[in-house]
């Protein structure tokens, strides 16, 4: 079992048809690449087992969930809600 923290570096790029909707209400669906990027404070906890399958091999297992969030670029994604960055993992191996 683990928990932890740490920086997580992010890069966001996105192209083709926006819709956007003006002050008058009207819809405008133009072509646009949107970039965002940069770092964000992550937490993380984890839990895993080994277990021994003979007394040179070993079975490894582990979950991992990641919780993080960060703003994207003001001036290329406007009025949207933070870029969740959050999620689980599952690792397993053998080991020698």
């Amino acid at each position: 079992v683990g928990l932890g923290g740490g920086g997580l570096y992010y890069r966001l790029r996105q192209s083709g048809e926006v819709v956007s909707r003006n002050s008058a209400g009207d819809f405008a669906i133009f072509p646009a690449n949107l970039n965002s990027s940069g770092w964000a404070g992550a937490l993380l906890g984890s839990a895993g087992v080994d277990v021994s399958l003979t007394p040179r091999f070993l079975l490894t297992t582990e979950l991992r969930y990641t919780r993080a969030s960060a703003p994207l670029d003001r001036n290329s994604f406007v009025g949207l809600a933070p870029l969740d960055l959050s999620g689980a993992a599952v690792t397993a191996g053998v080991a020698v």
